[in-house]
């Protein structure tokens, strides 16, 4: 992966269209009205899996990073081995959390139209424990 553009859009095909179809199955509403919240919020579950196993992806010899962020960041791909992340790779995770966080902004926009309680509050759980694991023990 070359660009932050190249990330978001593999973020949009493996996250992004499953969201709009469990959203279809979900809501009464239009898909075509709420398509951008969906995917967006789509992007951030499959940002939030990415940065949760950076480590191990890399291990595995998997790398989601874009080449452009790494160079941005000076930052080279056998760093990602390292268990403990230096300062650089901690401001791209944080950088990309930050980009996730953007898109879950939209949550509600998506879970305020499920109108089944208990598809609501499953999708609302999913999504707050991909964001924020501590999330759960609050609700």
């Amino acid at each position: 992966m070359n660009t932050l553009s190249e990330l978001e859009n593999y973020c949009y095909q493996v996250a992004g269209t499953v969201g709009c179809m469990v959203f279809c199955i979900l809501s009464r509403n239009s898909i075509e009205n709420n398509r951008k919240a969906v995917i967006n919020v789509g992007i951030a579950l499959q940002l939030t899996n990415i940065l949760r196993d950076v480590h191990e992806d890399a291990m595995a010899d998997r790398y989601f990073i874009p080449k452009q962020l790494l160079l941005k960041y000076d930052i080279q791909k056998q760093v990602l081995l390292e268990s403990k992340p230096d300062i650089q790779t901690q401001s791209l995770l944080q950088y990309l959390a930050r980009l996730a966080l953007s898109k879950y902004a939209e949550t509600d926009v998506i879970t305020n139209q499920i109108l089944d309680r208990k598809g609501k509050v499953a999708l609302e759980l999913s999504i707050n424990v991909q964001k924020d694991p501590n999330k759960i023990n609050e609700k």
